[in-house]
Parts: C-alpha cells; structure tokens; sequence
C-alpha cells in the first residue's frame, strides 16, 4: 500500500491527518511506480512515528544551512549535534559520529569505503580546507589538510566514489589529485589567453563526478559580448577525467547555483541567489549521461527552479515550492520529457506562525521514496518520509 508518513520532531504535537496527491492529465503512465494515474491519488492517513534510540533530527541548527545529505542504499546523513546515518526506509538511526565544525556549506560525498566531508576551518591568517574520512560506522579514519596536500588553496572541490582522487578549482584551472600516488594532473588552464581553447569558459564554480567517476560536471561562467561591454555569463559543462571532451553551453539561467550528479543524469537548476540578478525563471537543465542529450525543461511555477532533486538514478526530478506559511508543494517530474509525474501537498502541521526557512529533500527512486525536512527559525524542523 503506498503511504505517506509525517514526522514531526516535536512529539507533543498532533501529527497532520493526511495528505493528497493530485496528477496533472498531461501523464497517465500505467508504467510509471504506483500503477495507473486514471484518478487522484489519495495517500492515507499519517502515522507518528517512535524512534528507535536517537532521534536525529532533534539537534538540528536550521542556521548552518544544508543538513540532509544523501548516503546511498536508502539512508541520509544528518548534520545534527551529531553526523547521524539514518535509514530512510527503516525509519531510524544506524550508526552516529561526531561532527566536523567545519564552516558551512560542507560538502559530503559517500565512497566505496564509507563517507567523505570536505569543509573549511577559518584561522586568523587563512582558510585550511580538510577533508575528514569516516568508515561506515561513522568512526573518523582519516583527516587531510588538503592546503599542504595539494600545495594550494582549492576553491571548489569533488571527491569520487573510491575516496582516492580530488577534483578541485582554482582561479588558474581544474586539476585531478590522486589521493595515493601524490600525483596531480592539469585539466583545463583558466585564463584569458585560454579562452577559446575551453569553449569560452572562464571561471568555475561547483564540480561534481558522475558516469562511474569518469567525467565531472560544472558549474562555470563566461564573458560575453552584450552591445559594448562585457557581461558574464553562468554556464554548464561537463569535461572526462583526462582532459578531454570538453563541453560548456550558456545555460540562460541567470541565478544558476545547483547542481547533482548521478552516473545517470546530471541536473543544473537555480537558487535564491545570488542577488539582483532578477526572478528565476523556472527551468532545469538535465544532461543524459547515456546519450549526452541536453534536456531543458519549463517547471509549472517560476520559484520551483529554487529547489530541485534529482532521484537517486534520476529517472525523476523533485521540486518543492512554499504555498504561504501553510504547506509546501512537492512536484514529480520525467527527467527525460519534462512532464509532471505527480503532486504531493504537505502541510507545516501546527507551525503557520513559525517563520519558514527551507525544505530540503533527498530522494530514493528504487523505492519511489523521498524524504524532505521542513526547516524554521525557532522551531524543531518537520520531517516527511513520502512512498509515491
């Protein structure tokens, strides 16, 4: 039976009745997980739920950004008062570690041998950036300073899936770091002088590893041409992991910021920021690994451009959107065609006059499963595990 369960922190109050899904007629996919769409689906009623020991979301600082990271296998890592390994599914806590106070935004990776968070500490003369290895039970294995490692101070980093090899940027280029034999090799000089060799890429500002560790997806920006002047441009791309088959396309999203990477699909979409740089204007960029088609599509409402989640393979992409201070609307869509797949409506359970910060969501497509967290400013976040 498909379900929707809500979890709110606080235990005191009520859990919300029920919640509903409603389908657009534009797919009605016998094919597609949960069967035939012929009808509205009504999801029943919610249930509380009991922790098993720890409840991983009680500690949560909604201030400190991000704090649900995807952990492969149907679990999450949570950044709480502790780094919890949670099972989505299960519904409960299976392993705790401390916490690296590492300035946010971190970046947390899962490698074969466990989990892998990069982050920065601040002294009175620079910025150290570490990454700090924990093993499957969350015990600390292993801490680098990667500033003495690499011989510089990288600004954008990745780590692949064996916990071996660092991609990372700077202001002169994009460079691979191997862990083990201490080598390092050049992928793209940056620089004006190398402009056109790097398809008019000049700068990058996120990267991330996909296609079995293969390629690497970015972020980037160019300048280009408008009238007189110069104007730059954020841009998309993807590049293989010698150097070669570069690509990088104008993304014509002004506020782009995000992106995820699987080994199948690669998604681009935007942010609340950065500042004046207009409204979003309500489109996702997906890049099929396997056929390297670039796939752009129009999301029903503008401000959903803020917060997509590819699902685990990425076969579907997730938004939500605030309605109010009441609920927030989750949004299901093909990846490939860009359709609406499904709606789902959560409603902020007895917290319409709290102040509404976030939801962040992580999403498992192997179990049509997705679980977001609901963050405020004064208040214990609301937690919804959804089976679609």
């Amino acid at each position: 039976m498909k379900k929707a369960i809500v979890i709110t922190v606080i235990l005191s109050i009520a859990i919300l009745a029920g919640c509903y899904n409603t389908l657009t007629n534009e797919q009605k996919d016998e094919n597609s997980p949960g069967g035939s769409y012929n009808q509205a689906y009504v999801a029943p009623s919610t249930e509380r739920i009991n922790f098993e020991g720890a409840n991983p979301f009680e500690g949560i600082n909604a201030r400190r950004g991000n704090f649900i990271f995807e952990a492969g296998e149907g679990k999450i890592l949570v950044k709480s008062d502790k780094l919890y390994l949670f099972d989505v599914k299960g519904q409960k806590v299976v392993a705790e570690g401390p916490l690296k106070d590492f300035n946010p935004p971190e970046r947390y990776f899962t490698t074969e041998e466990g989990y892998c968070v990069v982050g920065n500490e601040h002294t009175e003369s620079q910025k150290i950036t570490k990454a700090c290895y924990y093993n499957e039970n969350l015990d600390i294995v292993q801490e680098v300073n990667l500033n003495e490692v690499l011989g510089e101070s990288p600004k954008f980093i990745a780590v692949d899936k064996t916990g071996k090899k660092i991609a990372f940027a700077t202001d002169t280029g994009l460079f691979l770091y191997d862990l083990v034999k201490g080598t390092k090799q050049t992928l793209l000089n940056l620089g004006l002088e190398n402009t056109e060799a790097n398809n008019g890429l000049t700068y990058l500002s996120d990267l991330a590893f996909f296609d079995k560790d293969t390629k690497i997806a970015f972020i980037g920006s160019c300048y280009e041409k408008i009238g007189g002047n110069s104007k730059k441009q954020p841009t998309f791309g993807t590049i293989s992991v010698d150097g070669t088959e570069m690509v990088n396309e104008k993304a014509e999203l002004p506020r782009l910021r995000n992106m995820e990477a699987t080994d199948y699909y690669v998604a681009f979409s935007e942010d609340a920021y950065p500042i004046n740089t207009g409204e979003p204007v309500g489109k996702v960029i997906i890049i099929d690994n396997a056929t390297g088609q670039i796939h752009r599509h129009t999301l029903q409402n503008k401000h959903e451009g803020q917060n997509v989640f590819l699902l685990g393979k990425g076969k579907y992409f997730i938004t939500c959107l605030q309605n109010d201070d009441k609920e927030v609307i989750y949004r299901i869509y093909d990846s490939k065609t860009g359709k609406l797949f499904k709606e789902t409506k959560q409603e902020f359970d007895g917290k319409t006059d709290e102040k509404y910060i976030k939801t962040y969501v992580q999403t498992f497509d192997d179990t049509n499963t997705f679980i977001a967290v609901s963050a405020f400013y004064n208040s214990e976040p609301v937690v919804t595990i959804h089976e679609f």
